[in-house]
């Protein structure tokens, strides 16, 4: 029936129709305000039209009315009164309009059949424990638009999301309260019959009135953080088999009990990876990642950034690639706590690149004392140190030094070997074969002899020279003070035009060691005179009876006479 006709007024009174038999109601357009407990408790009622002209619902106004089902708020409403449908036993579905700023206090509480409400877009007030109580109430959803409210799964927060305003009545088993959640709110989980256990973060500072209020399913409330300030009967109505957690190191949690609770301090589940070393370089690629965990029900690993793998026992084999790597493990507890720790480290299976700057191998070295520079280069790891040996001896002791004296070397073939080590642990290995030479060839100067007299202004020239250990390379010639002549491997010369008098040939022999020998021969030209004169071509004086005759002087003095 309607309750007030077209030509009514635009308000309806206080408690009009308080503990009526109705079961049907129309409130028309025209009607403005609709009076605190208008329909107070009339049980039998099943069916309301809200008139489009409707701003307020009071207080109260459809307060037990058991038979109600559904019910569409129009757009015109602006505020739902407090408690204004609550006890509506029988109401599963609410639509309220989109021009709904405000609703009360308990505006929807014990709705017990009520499954899933949707808060419109412009409400910027909903009022404590507005659907407190509903036990059917599996969601409290958010219109995105709205710039206060915010729903996460299912339950009802401000927009920052750092208060929990209401959890919806149906949520039952385990509950974890998101982080960065600072306060929850009074009559926030009230009616949660079957909630069984509730996380509490350690960002929670605050627990409001009534937030727990009569909760006899709830077993375990672990606190991840310190006591927070709790409101006015903020727990009543709790079972027998409560018990309070929070985690070793918290504060304000003191004695066996905390707020009449009893209190039990959980230990922090750790981790403690014991292979590979932080920093540590392998040179294989299959590794061992070794761990130690206490007070862990459940181990992860994470390699290389990537997901989490469950893990079990206290290691796990991975294969990894060349290069810097890390390995993460976590562990969680029996409720929900976890830790976690990492490694960093360096694959490098390949050796360095490592070669002989000096000496090169084949070489014939002219001194005991021998120098052998070497270089490496290793891009994975880096290179740690050097070792070397001669001949098969004992390696060196480790060294950063890139050159290493070998003295004392007796003539013949060495064999110098050197390894390079990166920090993994890879090594290369070259080696050079050299010849050490310290004997200067023999040499002798064949001709001409030392002090031979030479009747020719040409002279061949021979010499013989030997070295048995690295052979000979080449052979030089000086003639008096004149510049120093190479044959190459000639084993002699010829000599033209000399000059009579006294000579000295000098002759080196080298060999491929760069020995030097040297010797030297002195010899004298002297080149036949012609007729009439003597050594140097000086006129010949003869001495005949005291008459002293210059033969050549007269034949060319005396002219040729004629008869």
């Amino acid at each position: 029936m309607d309750i007030i006709g077209p030509e009514g007024p635009s308000s309806s009174a206080n408690g009009a129709f308080a503990f009526c038999t109705l079961t049907t109601v129309t409130i028309p357009d025209n009607v403005a305000t609709i009076g605190s407990e208008a329909s107070y408790y009339c049980i039998y009622l099943e069916t309301i039209t809200i008139g489009n002209g409707v701003i307020s619902i009071g207080d109260r106004d459809f307060y037990c009315c058991w038979g109600l089902e559904s019910v569409t708020i129009p757009d015109s409403v602006t505020m739902i009164g407090g408690e204004a449908f609550a006890f509506c036993d029988g109401l599963t579905s609410v639509k309220m309009g989109n021009g709904v700023t405000t609703i009360g206090n308990h505006g929807f509480a014990k709705c017990y059949a009520l499954t899933s409400v949707t808060i419109p877009a412009n409400v910027t007030s909903v009022g404590i424990g507005a659907f407190s109580d509903c036990d059917s109430l599996a969601s409290i959803d958010v219109d995105p638009n709205n710039p206060n409210y915010a729903s996460i799964d299912g339950a009802l927060y401000n927009k920052e999301c750092t208060v929990l305003i209401q959890c919806p009545g149906g949520r039952g088993g385990e509950y974890t309260i998101p982080d960065d959640v600072e306060r929850i709110g009074d009559e926030a989980f009230l009616g949660c019959e079957g909630l069984t256990s509730i996380i509490i973060p350690g960002s929670v500072t605050v627990i409001g009135d009534y937030a727990f209020y009569y909760r006899p399913s709830l077993r375990a409330m672990v606190f991840h953080g310190d006591a927070p300030t709790i409101g006015s009967y903020w727990m009543e109505g709790y079972g027998s088999g409560l018990m309070v957690y929070h985690y070793e190191g918290a504060t304000g949690f003191d004695g066996p009990d905390w707020e009449e609770l009893p209190l039990r301090m959980i230990p922090s589940p750790s981790i403690v990876i014991t292979g590979p070393q932080t920093d540590e370089y392998i040179s294989t690629s299959r590794v061992v990642v070794k761990w130690t965990s206490q007070n862990a029900t459940r181990t992860e690993i994470s390699i290389d950034g990537m997901g989490w793998e469950e893990a079990h026992g206290n290691g796990r084999e991975v294969t990894l690639a060349d290069g810097p790597r890390l390995i993460k493990v976590r562990v969680t507890d029996g409720f929900g706590r976890t830790n976690e720790t990492s490694v960093t480290f360096t694959i490098d299976t390949i050796a360095p690149e490592l070669s002989i700057v000096s000496t090169r191998d084949g070489a014939y070295i002219d001194s005991g004392d021998v120098l052998v520079e070497y270089s490496a280069t290793d891009d994975g790891s880096g290179v740690a140190y050097y070792r070397c040996r001669i001949d098969g001896s004992d390696w060196s002791a480790s060294t950063t030094d890139l050159s290493h004296v070998f003295d004392g070397l007796s003539d013949g073939i060495h064999v110098v070997e050197v390894r390079a080590f990166d920090r993994a642990g890879n090594h290369a290995e070259v080696y050079v074969t050299f010849t050490v030479d310290t004997v200067a060839p023999e040499l002798n100067i064949i001709s001409p002899g030392d002090g031979d007299i030479l009747d020719s202004s040409d002279a061949k020239v021979e010499w013989s020279a030997t070295d048995v250990t690295s052979g000979l390379k080449e052979f030089m010639y000086q003639l008096d003070d004149g510049p120093w002549t190479s044959t190459d491997m000639v084993n002699g010369t010829e000599l033209v035009g000399l000059s009579d008098g006294t000579h000295a040939l000098r002759v080196r022999a080298y060999d491929t060691a760069e020995n030097v020998a040297e010797t030297n021969v002195t010899f004298t030209v002297a080149t036949p005179s012609p007729p009439g004169r003597g050594h140097d071509n000086v006129p010949l004086v003869i001495s005949i009876g005291g008459m002293i005759g210059i033969a050549t002087a007269l034949g060319a003095l005396l002219p040729s006479r004629r008869p």
